[in-house]
């Protein structure tokens, strides 16, 4: 049985760079960034840095001999660390993403940049009709979530997402209470560690007739 649930969020005040997304096709990557950067920023006192080169306090840094122009258009890690450092963010994103015939696919990697940890994330999503926008939305908004969630113990504010219980189809509210009376607040934990996912996710997955038929075309979450 599958349970929509609304979380509610924590706090943190850690800032984060967002390094262009990388793909085959600069149209793509540039979408690809906003949409990330808007999925980012839904867990509301997270700071997010677009990066750009021009960014006054690099510049600076160029001019004081701590960064090299250079440095401002490097792609590795261990640089794109220095510069994330030198913005004073506590995290750096970098990241790519494709599109192919089967849908949409997001790899991002964030850097703690104060103990040197990355954090990997994937998600894909299906667009079978063609329209990239849906499934893009849908894995950035995917590789977010598990970064918000995750790493900043974050969840973005009023953010619906699936739980999966092993209950048969049909059941209803004294079916939950019933689970959580035999098997315990443990077994419930450790359904929502392993099978939680944004809601927006598990409709991008779903046959676009029966979200038509359900009406949930009209959503936000399945545009």
């Amino acid at each position: 049985m599958t349970f929509c649930v609304t979380a509610v969020r924590a706090a943190t005040d850690a800032p984060l760079v967002l390094f262009p997304i990388s793909a085959a096709d600069k149209a793509l990557a540039d979408s690809a960034t906003i949409a990330l950067k808007a999925s980012l920023k839904q867990g509301q006192n997270l700071q997010v840095l677009e990066y750009r080169p021009e960014i006054p306090s690099l510049r600076r840094a160029v001019m004081e001999g701590t960064l090299t122009k250079n440095d401002l258009e490097a792609t590795d890690a261990a640089t794109r660390l220095k510069v994330a450092r030198a913005l004073e963010a506590g995290f750096f994103m970098t990241g790519n993403v494709e599109r192919g015939a089967e849908g949409v696919r997001m790899a991002v990697t964030a850097v703690d940049t104060r103990r040197g940890q990355s954090y990997t994330y994937n998600s894909k999503a299906d667009s079978p009709t063609g329209d990239a926008s849906g499934a893009l939305l849908s894995v950035a908004n995917t590789v977010a979530t598990q970064f918000l969630t995750q790493v900043l113990n974050v969840v973005p504010p009023a953010a619906p997402v699936v739980l999966n219980l092993p209950l048969a189809p049909g059941a209803a509210k004294e079916d939950l209470d019933n689970f959580l009376l035999t098997q315990g607040p443990a077994a419930l934990a450790w359904q929502i560690n392993t099978t939680v996912r944004p809601l927006h996710a598990y409709v991008a997955q779903l046959p676009p007739a029966l979200i038509r038929a359900a009406g949930l075309d009209l959503h936000p979450f399945t545009a």
